[in-house]
């Protein structure tokens, strides 16, 4: 897919931002197979960066809205308990994107077309399409779900003023959709979640001559205990750029992010075999390789939230003022 080229607005002396992000109980329950993803840790610090990180235009109850922003950001993780099956078989494969099955193929625009795809190519490996992954296609959707709610909420504040119950009910519909896109961009910068090499390297898909580590158990060390261990905000917010408007399709931006991701896939394994990513004895180089991953995620995700923002304000005039 094309991807379309971004515009810069820069923030600067921007003071931080009032957020508590104080850590909250998960719900427990065992992932399997390519369905992990970022441990709780991974996903609050890529919320919370992301939201320390936004433009100082974006809406009041946004800047406002980082406790909420931040406790969503591991709730995709709770619908993939066992007692609720039809939400957890619905949504498990939105967490990843096994890139290297789609080799030579486009991103149809939508994941009826995408299943078809998959089916028709025989691109799932033997398995069942959906087993590919649809991370890009949630975050597209996402994206602009988002949009919607920041249009709904531009079209009540100016009909009905900002304290009415339906302009407050749009800020926490912005901020539900907000904080959710949050979890399934801090996985698509998740190296992980990009690849047939979810939980070591598999060599019934490709050759593995620099003999990586096959033994599983490699993304929860990453993504949980490493990340536990050395995750550093300040270190985070080092490497976040400042903000740029994406333009275009959620689609091919989405897809992008995967692309990225997935080329840092053999680094990640060549840290993994030089000892930089042991959670108990952790190397210089694995220290960094997990901040800059963590502070990737944020930085897309604060874009996204700022390209919403902004694309709203052209979809409130395809809106219907409300009869």
């Amino acid at each position: 897919m094309m991807i379309r080229p971004t515009t810069a607005s820069p923030v600067l002396g921007r003071p931080a931002r009032a957020c508590a992000c104080s850590p909250e109980p998960t719900d427990e329950f065992t992932p399997s197979g390519p369905t992990l993803e970022w441990g709780y840790n991974g996903h609050r610090l890529t919320n919370a960066e992301a939201f320390e990180a936004i433009p100082d235009e974006m809406p009041e109850f946004f800047r406002k809205g980082g406790d909420r922003l931040t406790g969503l950001a591991s709730a995709p993780d709770r619908w993939k308990m066992r007692e609720l099956p039809h939400l957890k078989d619905t949504t498990k494969v939105d967490h990843y994107l096994s890139l290297e099955q789609l080799e030579g193929h486009e991103l149809p625009e939508n994941r009826f077309e995408f299943l078809r795809m998959v089916e028709h190519d025989h691109l799932d490996g033997g398995r069942d399409p959906q087993y590919v992954g649809m991370l890009p296609y949630r975050m597209a959707e996402l994206y602009e779900n988002l949009t919607l709610d920041f249009a709904l909420w531009r079209q009540s504040s100016r009909l009905f003023g900002a304290e009415h119950p339906t302009t407050l009910g749009y800020q926490q519909d912005a901020l539900r959709d907000a904080g959710v896109l949050g979890h399934y961009v801090g996985d698509a910068a998740q190296p992980l979640h990009a690849t047939v090499h979810h939980d070591g390297w598999d060599a019934s898909k490709a050759p593995n001559p620099e003999h990586f580590r096959t033994r599983r158990g490699l993304h929860s060390e990453f993504e949980t205990a490493l990340v536990n261990q050395v995750a550093n905000p300040a270190e985070i917010r080092a490497h976040i750029a400042d903000p740029h408007a994406y333009r275009g399709n959620p689609l091919d931006w989405a897809r992008e992010f995967v692309n990225e991701s997935n080329s840092q896939v053999a680094p990640l394994y060549r840290l993994e075999a030089r000892g930089e990513l042991n959670p108990e004895h952790p190397g210089k180089e694995g220290v960094a390789f997990v901040n800059e991953r963590l502070a990737k995620g944020a930085q897309n995700l604060r874009d996204l939230w700022y390209s919403a923002w902004l694309e709203s304000a052209s979809l409130e005039h395809s809106l219907r003022d409300p009869g």
